[in-house]
């Protein structure tokens, strides 16, 4: 028999226990536009496409080292922990998750804050150049510093819920100006190619669809269909300008890829293998030796020792 003083457990609701609200919990409603920059942050459901256009550039990329299809006009890009883009005004956006819990963070840069960055850095930041870097669909590597500047002004904004704090500006001239220079050094890599290799429109097309589907399984037949010709003549194209079959080529960005992936410090060397294509460790660390001098883990180890904090 219970007493009268003590609690029937079988009636008793549940006890409640406070739970912490997810990264993405916290931030699934956040959209607004700005200025001096605009941050929106789109939840992406498996199955379903998520569009976007705004009015002014924007930069956008993956949080919590997720992977999104981003399909821009006719180009398709993968973006990863590894990766952003850089979106001009007015353009038209289709999102798509590759993992599961996706999120893509968009970053849209008003006039206000390019001014504000040309002023602060007027020795060494063209504003016309700067307009130029963002009238183009480009996707970029994503360096450490751009991972941490995006992804703290986030949380400014989303956790903190201010704009007006001196972390929010100090991060919004970051942002800017890290996207000039990002494009810069982007578009200087691109002419320097461009002045010593004049390749055949097949191998341009080839080369792009090897980007596109860079961490995707892409055989010769199967890129041959793609740029509408047969695997013999894409291969004695490819290799008379190229000096390399695509196979091999495809092999070498996958590990300069790498590289990145590495020093990113968010996968260990095994979870980098896997993403680049190589099912055996063994294999990917003799091919990355071979080709950069250095093991996987050294990279790894001299990525932890500029910054041993992180």
């Amino acid at each position: 028999m219970r007493t009268a003083t003590k609690k029937d457990r079988s009636t008793d609701p549940e006890p409640a226990f406070a739970r912490r609200a997810s990264f993405a919990e916290q931030t699934s409603a956040l959209d607004e536009p700005g200025p001096p920059v605009g941050i929106h942050l789109y939840p992406l459901v498996a199955g379903e496409l998520t569009r976007w256009r705004l009015p002014t550039p924007s930069a956008v990329l993956p949080v919590q080292d997720r992977v999104v299809e981003l399909a821009i006009g006719d180009r398709v890009m993968m973006l990863d922990a590894a990766s952003f883009a850089v979106v001009p005004a007015r353009q038209r956006v289709i999102a798509a998750p590759k993992s599961p819990a996706a999120a893509a963070l968009v970053l849209s840069i008003h006039p206000e804050i390019c001014d504000r960055t040309k002023a602060e850095y007027s020795e060494h930041l063209d504003r016309d150049e700067l307009e130029h870097f963002l009238s183009a669909v480009r996707e970029l590597p994503r360096t450490t510093w751009i991972h941490e500047i995006f992804h703290r002004y986030l949380f400014e904004r989303s956790v903190c819920g201010t704009r007006e704090s001196l972390a929010a500006r100090f991060l919004e001239i970051e942002i800017v100006k890290e996207l000039y220079f990002n494009c810069r050094d982007h578009e200087l890599a691109q002419k320097r190619r461009s002045r010593v290799e004049k390749r055949p429109p097949l191998v341009e097309e080839a080369m792009e669809r090897i980007e596109a589907h860079l961490f995707e399984p892409l055989s010769i037949e199967i890129l041959a269909k793609e740029c509408h010709t047969s695997p013999s003549t894409l291969l004695r194209a490819f290799k008379r300008s190229m000096g390399t079959s695509p196979s091999s080529y495809l092999r070498g960005r996958r590990l300069e890829e790498s590289v990145l992936l590495l020093k990113s410090r968010r996968y260990s060397v095994s979870e980098v293998a896997t993403r680049v294509g190589y099912e055996n460790l063994a294999a990917f660390s003799h091919a990355f030796r071979v080709r950069f001098g250095k093991s996987p883990t050294e990279v790894t180890a001299a990525a932890y020792a500029v910054d041993p904090l992180r």
